[in-house]
């Protein structure tokens, strides 16, 4: 079992599209295509995000992020998989000197 969870890790660490796992509704983990598509340098500065919180105000549907993202994450709980098709906002890399 040990190789099939590392052959399954491998694959969808590079997975060439971004794949985020939500857990009670936070980023649990996600892939590199991820990390990249983010603007991230590593994971640990996308996980523990809540899916509004890298989402614009208003989608390019009209609908207000917030409500979208809930209504994505109560099909998560019902289904256990979900596909978001809206707009993300790229984290934004700081250096501090």
């Amino acid at each position: 079992m040990a190789i099939v969870d590392t052959k399954f890790k491998q694959i969808f660490d590079l997975f060439p599209n971004p794949v985020l796992i939500i857990q009670e509704g936070i980023f649990i983990y996600c892939n590199n295509a991820a990390v990249d598509i983010m603007g991230c340098e590593n994971q640990d500065q996308l996980l523990q995000l809540k899916p509004s919180e890298i989402s614009p105000l208003k989608q390019p549907d009209g609908q207000d992020s917030f409500h979208k993202a809930e209504n994505f994450l109560a099909e998560v709980d019902i289904t256990g998989v979900s596909r978001f098709n809206g707009c993300i906002k790229k984290l934004i890399r700081v250096s501090y000197m």
